[in-house]
């Protein structure tokens, strides 16, 4: 899978297939496929989760960008067992709870009308607000929460957020982004969007899924491409941020263990166009 966003057209051609004509063939099936095996060949063979022996550094005067931070797994997780949610799990309708939310706070103050921003929403531990408190009638427990049956409103820096316990669950309903809440799963949020779930990290939404280039599994963030790949072992990340190289970490701790400029990567391949349109007359 290529890093930048959608296929790359070779030079002259984006301007062709703007033009109304022909739709051509631009490869042969078998030459495409053979070349992106060489391609995935040739990026397996990098020594991704080995070290390099020296620190890499950028040349002077390269522009800075900032490097996304790894998703570090606890060891309790154990060998691979970062997963998205099942597929079966469907999203509850919330909406109803904003018409449940108290009138002032415990000192008196109004309730604040400032929802949770993403990166607050992945700060935040539901086990906190989840008391054992069995008292029916809606209430305020200690920390600014409001308990009302499974739901509770936790009132922070001038913010409010709704949680909702479904048995073992735990969601958070985010607004107005999302129409759906998110998922608490091992220790991370995650939101489910088109039947695909995101796992929250950095702030950010990030696509888990399997990059057969590396022939390993990690997360993607669409907006630029930026990839964190774990080892077999999920010992290891590295992440890989287009035109700015990669970064080898210690998954547990965080430690760096190693860096690779761009140039030192596999080049990746651009992903030709299976067809071109050529102008009328040619």
């Amino acid at each position: 899978m290529p890093l930048a966003r959608g296929p790359a057209f070779p030079d002259g051609a984006r301007d062709l297939a703007q033009d109304d004509g022909v739709a051509v063939n631009a490869r042969p099936n078998g030459a495409r496929a053979d070349a992106a095996a060489e391609a995935r060949r040739r990026t397996r063979a990098f020594p991704l989760f080995s070290p390099p022996r020296r620190a890499a550094r950028a040349p002077a005067g390269a522009p800075g960008r900032r490097r996304a931070r790894p998703l570090l797994l606890s060891k309790m997780l154990g060998r691979g067992a970062l997963r998205p949610p099942p597929a079966s799990v469907t999203p509850p309708d919330l909406s109803r709870l904003e018409r449940r939310k108290p009138l002032s706070l415990p000192d008196g103050a109004p309730v604040p009308l400032r929802a949770y921003e993403l990166d607050r929403i992945e700060a935040q531990d539901p086990r906190r607000a989840g008391t054992a408190c069995r008292r029916r009638a809606p209430h305020w427990d200690a920390g600014r929460i409001w308990h009302e049956g499974a739901a509770r409103g936790v009132a922070a820096d001038a913010r409010w957020l709704w949680l909702w316990k479904e048995k073992t669950r735990w969601w958070a309903v985010h607004e107005p982004e999302f129409n759906a809440p998110l998922l608490r799963h091992q220790a991370l949020w995650w939101s489910r969007q088109r039947g695909v779930w995101f796992a929250l990290h950095d702030g950010e939404l990030w696509s888990w899924r399997r990059f057969s280039e590396w022939d390993a599994e990690g997360l993607l963030r669409l907006a630029d491409g930026v990839e964190m790949v774990y080892s077999a072992d999920f010992t290891k990340v590295a992440v890989i941020t287009p035109g700015a190289g990669a970064a080898l970490y210690d998954a547990g701790t965080g430690a760096l263990l190693g860096e690779w400029l761009e140039s030192e990567l596999p080049r990746r391949r651009p992903r030709a166009p299976e067809a071109l349109r050529l102008p009328r007359g040619i």
